[in-house]
């Protein structure tokens, strides 16, 4: 017997979760009184949620899991009046490597029906709460999502997050007219906005849609593709981190189509008959990109979209790669399944196909992305246009070698704490002259350098026989990552791959001023 099963755990039937059933039956009683669309909806979240997930309901008041006391909706919702909430649900995420921990724990933890205190340190542990509150205003009860994030897991009566939560995100559901729902993030209740998806967490944003579906067609035909896409094993993270929508709820909710979505957020109101056969993701990544689409793009893109999909976007090896993240493009994902690099190669890939597709839209020369069917036939396109942007510098952009950049303050941090030997590139001169040094197309993250969007350093080393390299930093979420440390023509060697060890490191113990406050 493993520990969950001491405890009285049992295995879900739908998806490997840990499931403390008993009081199951009243919280979907609770949930066809305040809204009967809320009882399918929760049902598919079970189904698709974090296999690894650890759910129990109504937790505080069943810890058990049985309702001895046989409590009724209605002493429930007395109990909201009461108490200000209850909790209804708790679903806390953990990776596999955690899942084993905890099955392996020592059986003696329990024992003679005495529960003992346990508590588990991560990385990372995410916890999603799933509320009742009443609105005094409108006198109705309303669905409360919160959602934290912590380090350590404890378990004394049910599970737990313990010790200080680092993020928090919180969703209210409106009862009444679900695209009314509202967030706030980061713990008090400040101020409330409304529900919008871009950078809401992936339970909240997967149960605002199945609401959703049932009063719009818009939402009814996202949430059938989504279901496609969550049967091949994709997790609900995985997800909404490639498949995000990016506008307001309560704007949304005036489409009926996917069309009229994308004319209307888009400057290219080209919509054809090949966009109507092809996925939500990948239009979404078309629209962006319309300066490399074409007819031939168009029609592979149609033929090849489920290999686009599930060979690049949802590819294990892929698809957790920051690089893949940061740099989710169209034409990313569109070469990087004809190119098919390994693994290792992934992100030296997609900073070529991305270094090459920039410089050609800079220069207004046409590209063809399905002319390109190698690695070796993509670096050939990308020196071309390497060649021709640093030409027409010497020639036409006199204002751009005599600019000096203006850093913003979130850099300060890594600027004042870099060692000296690594030269902050602070003016278009030195940008050029590095690009020229190095054979490489730095001069071309001039625009990206003076919006603020990262930082470029050379380095140069007494190893290797004075070997220069040249390394961008970005900053995300608060954190400073090296997004490229390149040598000469772009190659990387033992050197370099040590160096860039070595400046991750540094830079994890260097927060944004903002993200130390």
């Amino acid at each position: 017997m493993n520990y969950y099963e001491k405890l009285g755990w049992k295995m879900g039937k739908e998806n490997e979760i840990f499931l403390k059933k008993g009081s199951e039956k009243l919280f979907f009683e609770i949930l066809e009184r305040l809204n009967p669309n809320y009882v399918e909806a929760f049902k598919e979240l079970l189904k698709y949620i974090n296999k690894n997930s650890i759910v129990s309901f109504i937790p505080d008041f069943f810890s058990d899991g049985k309702n001895e006391e046989n409590q009724t909706c209605d002493d429930l919702m007395e109990m909201v009046e009461k108490n200000d909430y209850v909790e209804l649900m708790s679903i806390i995420e953990i990776t596999p490597y955690d899942k084993k921990r905890l099955l392996d724990l020592d059986e003696a933890i329990v024992e003679k029906g005495i529960r003992l205190g346990i508590c588990l340190n991560s990385d990372n542990f995410k916890k999603t709460c799933i509320n009742m509150r009443k609105n005094f205003d409108t006198k109705s009860y309303e669905l409360e999502i919160i959602t934290t994030q912590s380090h350590c897991i404890g378990y004394e009566n049910c599970f737990s997050l313990v010790e200080r939560t680092e993020i928090e995100e919180i969703v209210q559901i409106n009862s009444n007219d679900v695209f009314e729902t509202v967030k706030s993030r980061y713990g008090y209740i400040r101020k409330q906005f409304p529900f919008d998806f871009m950078d809401a967490f992936a339970i909240p944003s997967f149960i605002v849609i199945e609401i959703a579906k049932e009063k719009n067609y818009f939402f009814k035909d996202f949430s059938k593709e989504m279901k496609q896409i969550l049967n091949t094993g994709t997790d609900l993270k995985t997800f909404f981190t490639y498949f995000q929508l990016r506008e307001r709820l309560s704007i949304i909710k005036e489409f009926s189509s996917k069309k009229e979505y994308f004319t209307k957020f888009s400057e290219n109101q080209n919509w054809n008959k090949y966009h109507n056969k092809i996925p939500f993701v990948l239009n979404a990544l078309l629209f962006r990109s319309s300066y490399l689409i074409n007819e031939n793009v168009l029609r592979e893109t149609v033929e090849k979209k489920d290999e686009i999909i599930q060979n690049v976007i949802l590819n294990d090896k892929y698809s957790k790669s920051s690089v893949l993240q940061y740099y989710f493009t169209f034409e990313v994902c569109f070469l990087l399944r004809r190119i098919k690099p390994s693994p290792e190669k992934l992100s030296e890939a997609i900073q070529l196909i991305n270094d090459t597709c920039v410089m050609a839209g800079e220069l207004e020369i046409p590209l063809d992305l399905t002319k390109i069917n190698s690695e070796k036939n993509l670096r050939k396109k990308h020196d071309k246009f390497s060649k021709e942007f640093k030409l027409r510098a010497r020639l036409r952009e006199k204002e751009k070698l005599e600019t000096v950049f203006e850093f913003p303050e979130k850099f300060n941090p890594v600027i004042e704490n870099m060692d000296a030997e690594y030269e902050l590139i602070k003016d278009g001169k030195r940008l050029l002259e590095e690009g020229e040094k190095q054979r490489n197309c730095v001069f071309s993250y001039f625009k990206k350098i003076t919006e603020g969007k990262c930082l470029i350093y050379s380095l140069l080393t007494e190893e290797n026989s004075a070997t220069r390299y040249t390394i961008e930093i970005i900053e995300r979420n608060g954190k400073f990552e090296v997004a490229q440390f390149l040598g000469k023509f772009n190659e990387k060697d033992a050197t370099s791959i040590k160096l860039e060890v070595e400046l991750r490191e540094k830079l994890k113990n260097i927060r944004t001023k903002a993200n130390n406050v």
